[in-house]
């Protein structure tokens, strides 16, 4: 084992490559090299990583990768659901119907009202963030809309479909139980 002292801290190395830091309770910095340039900084009060190249003794916050002294959104809640179905019939003749909203809504529990980030499985094999729409075709002059939302309230989480749909012939259009997966965040003060 290595053990390097800075200022007032130890940095004690293990053969195994694992770092143990040891922050005196008088030490205002410890700096440790990143890929040989002075990016890492801890001390009592902060941690902070700046940017390639840019020596984090001086980095300011735009040039920080990770600064504890700014707030931060924490994941407070995480789910999963199904988005409504929904349908509505073409009104023919060229015009546009808009068929019922539908909703599902999930109590979250917490005390607040969360920040939210979704994610669609948009049918492709791939996940788009909400809130989506998709453009679909009915065949013969038909075309609709599909849209998704998830938006929060201080009690529920409210995952929406609606369908907006053009056409000349009289059929129908069904949207919705699509995949979602939700974060719901809190705002963190350093």
């Amino acid at each position: 084992m290595a053990e390097v002292k800075s200022e007032g801290a130890s940095r004690i190395q293990s053969n195994d490559g694992k770092v143990n830091i040891g922050i005196s309770n008088n030490q205002t910095d410890m700096i440790i090299p990143v890929d040989g340039e002075d990016r890492l900084k801890i001390s009592n009060q902060e941690i902070k990583l700046s940017q390639e190249g840019i020596p984090v003794q001086t980095s300011t916050d735009q040039e920080s990768i990770i600064n504890n002294t700014n707030n931060v959104f924490k994941i407070v809640s995480t789910g999963t659901a199904t988005s409504p179905t929904t349908n509505v019939s073409a009104p023919g003749g060229g015009g546009f119907a808009i068929g019922n909203p539908s909703s599902v809504i999930i109590a979250h529990g917490l005390s607040f009202t969360p920040a939210v980030i979704a994610y669609i499985d948009n049918g492709s094999s791939s996940n788009t963030l909400a809130p989506w729409t998709f453009l679909g075709s009915g065949g013969a002059g038909n075309a609709f809309w599909e849209t998704t939302t998830v938006t929060t309230t201080s009690t529920s989480v409210y995952i929406d479909t609606s369908l907006l749909f053009y056409g000349a012939f009289g059929s129908s259009i069904s949207g919705g139980g699509r995949s979602i997966k939700y974060y719901l965040l809190q705002e963190q003060a350093s």
